[in-house]
């Protein structure tokens, strides 16, 4: 795939410019909007081709996983992990920008895998508020659509000329997996236990933000020492993140998310505010476990979560890991890619889709 030497026509698709325009607002915010002048420009560059990459994948001729890889891809998406990968790359001088557009597409192309994966799992008929590849092409596409996009990310972190890096990402890959059977092993038990929340938290999502920080920073040939702690702060916005996620769920308005709402109480997933919500209200497991696979029965049972303060807690947990990776970007140099990133966290906490 030749990353530069094409026309860059985007898709009709500008979330993730928009994006880059939030982080960018909240940079102005702490006084470095002119600094951060270049970013606008250069960044959004990279940000265009990679849809522009991802939009190609499947749209003609393509065999039927990647037409059902392409369903998901044209869907709308916050392009949160290649952006982290881009920006941690230029707190360094990476070597070879192909290169670093290779890594992005590789992080983004692993969760839409993983989406992809997930929606058989669920069951689920709409993903980013359109069709599911499975309601369109069916599950057995779906999972092999997932399959082709795992191959093309492992291929491309081979290709990218930093090959180095794909034992780290096989390995977040391995904690994706094992943290999605650990939830479905859960919805199976109705286990209640926040410790095996936390477990899913960290491999479901936390695992591959720290990947797209720790490659960037990798291939912008930062220092061991300062690799880690760029790492450090992906994983914990991976988990505020997902605890972003789970209180959506409940919360969200599903004209925004795209989901509908309680959809996690529904299939019946232990998520970490509805374990703590049971743990502080003990007779709320039995009441779930009755109202499993009711839309109608699930949603009334949200004020009755939202009033045990599970909700709100799990906000100030995502707050707290959000501060959590502010505080490990502080050891990087100044420049104007550190002040963009250490605005992603702000950017995630306070999301609404």
């Amino acid at each position: 795939m030749n990353l530069s030497a094409r026309v860059l026509t985007p898709p009709p698709r500008p979330g993730v410019l928009q994006l880059l325009e939030g982080v960018l607002t909240h940079a102005s915010m702490s006084g470095g909007a002119s600094r951060l002048a270049f970013l606008r420009a250069d960044l959004g560059r990279e940000l265009t081709e990679l849809d522009v990459s991802l939009s190609e994948l499947g749209v003609k001729n393509g065999s039927l996983a990647e037409r059902a890889a392409a369903q998901l891809l044209r869907s709308p998406g916050k392009r949160l992990r290649p952006l982290c990968v881009f920006l941690a790359s230029r707190v360094g001088e990476p070597s070879s920008r192909a290169g670093v557009q290779k890594l992005a597409l590789a992080c983004e192309l692993t969760h839409a895998a993983t989406l992809l994966h997930d929606d058989v799992i669920d069951q689920a008929d709409l993903r980013r508020g359109a069709p599911s590849s499975r309601a369109v092409f069916g599950n057995a596409a779906s999972v092999l659509g997932g399959d082709f996009l795992l191959l093309r990310a492992l291929r491309l972190v081979q290709e990218s000329g930093y090959s180095e890096l794909l034992p780290s990402l096989l390995d977040a890959i391995d904690a994706m997996v094992y943290a999605e059977a650990l939830q479905l092993e859960q919805q199976r038990t109705r286990e209640v236990d926040l410790a095996r929340c936390e477990e899913v938290i960290a491999g479901k999502t936390a695992a591959l933000f720290r990947w797209a920080l720790h490659a960037g920073a990798t291939a912008g040939g930062l220092e061991p020492g300062l690799a880690t702690a760029i790492a450090e702060a992906g994983a914990g916005m991976g988990r505020a993140f997902q605890l972003v996620d789970d209180v959506l769920d409940l919360s969200g308005n599903p004209e925004q998310t795209g989901k509908a709402l309680a959809g996690d109480l529904i299939e019946g997933k232990m998520s970490y505010p509805v374990a703590l919500a049971c743990i502080r209200d003990p007779e709320l497991k039995s009441a779930l476990d009755t109202a499993r696979g009711d839309a109608n029965a699930c949603a009334a049972l949200v004020p009755r979560i939202a009033e045990s303060g599970a909700i709100e807690a799990t906000q100030t947990e995502a707050r707290r890991s959000a501060s959590e990776a502010l505080q490990a970007l502080e050891a990087l140099p100044g420049c104007a890619a550190k002040r963009a990133l250490i605005s992603i966290p702000t950017l995630i906490v306070e999301r609404v889709k």
